[in-house]
């Protein structure tokens, strides 16, 4: 990976981490707040469907920021990783 990339890791993993909660606060507060009678008592399916799709995606993007952040900590910290295993 070039090291103009991994600059930039930090600030993506944050981008991340808070745009996904705010975008799925956001779907829901839609639906709440949606000026359609019927999504008011439920969401109808295609918008449930759609929130477990985000959520799903919310769940990889979890484990994968964690994969990023134990690089990114490995890349910094050799010295520590070769420490902590011996």
């Amino acid at each position: 990976m070039p090291e103009i990339l991994l600059g930039f890791l930090p600030v993506i993993i944050v981008l991340i981490v808070f745009s996904v909660p705010l975008i799925i606060v956001f779907m829901i507060l839609r639906a709440i707040f949606s000026n359609k009678p019927e999504a008011r008592s439920a969401l109808d399916p295609e918008e449930t469907k759609l929130m477990q799709e985000v959520f799903q995606g919310f769940e990889k993007m979890e484990k994968r920021i964690e994969s990023l952040e134990t690089i990114l900590y490995e890349h910094k910290n050799p010295s520590e990783r070769k420490t902590n295993h011996d």
